[in-house]
């Protein structure tokens, strides 16, 4: 019983990896609503969203000297203190 349900889950995801995440995501979000409310879930997705850019910026590198060599120089004259 055990081997054919990851067998199966193992099928989903090589062959409708797409609809297997969307269903789950869906089913997430469903439960997320109805143990903590409507706006509480949109917050969390939200802010999920946010991270998931930010590291999906920080994984391509360069974030933090970009960030420095786009600060003014009498900024970086100060942090030098």
């Amino acid at each position: 019983m055990k081997e054919d349900v990851k067998n199966a889950i193992r099928f989903l995801w090589e062959h409708h990896r797409g609809k297997f995440v969307g269903t789950l995501s869906g089913l997430l979000f469903a439960v997320f609503v109805l143990v903590i409310g409507f706006f509480p879930t949109v917050f969390l997705v939200l802010c999920g969203g946010i991270g998931f850019l930010i590291g999906g910026r920080i994984d391509r590198g360069g974030v933090l000297e970009e960030l420095r060599n786009r600060l003014p120089d009498r900024i970086q004259y100060w942090h030098r203190f």
